[in-house]
């Protein structure tokens, strides 16, 4: 009778095990959580992005450059996390104004006209005020002068 019972006991631990097993391997919990936490990866962006911009300058290396490095391995980073988001980032330094787009679809960048696609950059001449259209929406920028140093950007996460 004792025999039984053990295998009994040892069969429900198993299926308890298993149980468990799935409900922590399921993907749509561990995405969610990611989710609600893809804002704390976003303010992350922004502040290194800052901090490789002044390395950068620092050791007068391509800020340009620099910046693409940090936002691509950013992004696939937050790929390898399951979190979905987007970053199109705007610098002005020296009178010129650079863009990376690293979002989903192509932006068009006002009042040049000119259409940027995803993972490209662009370099213009600096312009006070922008429009960034992306989606069905339309962003404003301001900049302050053509000698100051700026950096802004459009963050974007998918919601689930």
């Amino acid at each position: 009778m004792k025999k039984r019972k053990s295998q009994f006991y040892m069969f429900a631990a198993i299926l308890f095990i298993s149980a468990v097993f799935v409900i922590v391997t399921n993907k749509s919990s561990i995405s969610l959580r990611n989710f609600e936490k893809s804002d704390e990866y976003l303010d992350n962006y922004v502040y290194e992005a800052k901090m490789v911009m002044n390395n950068a300058r620092y050791h007068d290396s391509d800020v340009q450059e620099a910046l693409k490095n940090l936002t691509e391995a950013y992004m696939e980073y937050a790929e390898s996390k399951n979190v979905d988001v987007g970053v199109l980032y705007i610098f002005t330094e020296d009178g010129r104004m650079y863009f990376g787009n690293y979002l989903k679809e192509p932006v068009l960048i006002k009042p040049s006209s000119v259409t940027l696609q995803p993972e490209d950059e662009l370099e213009i001449d600096f312009e006070e005020s922008i429009d960034i259209e992306y989606g069905n929406e339309t962003y404003n920028y301001e900049f302050s002068g053509p000698n100051q140093i700026e950096f802004k950007t459009l963050l974007v996460k998918k919601n689930v």
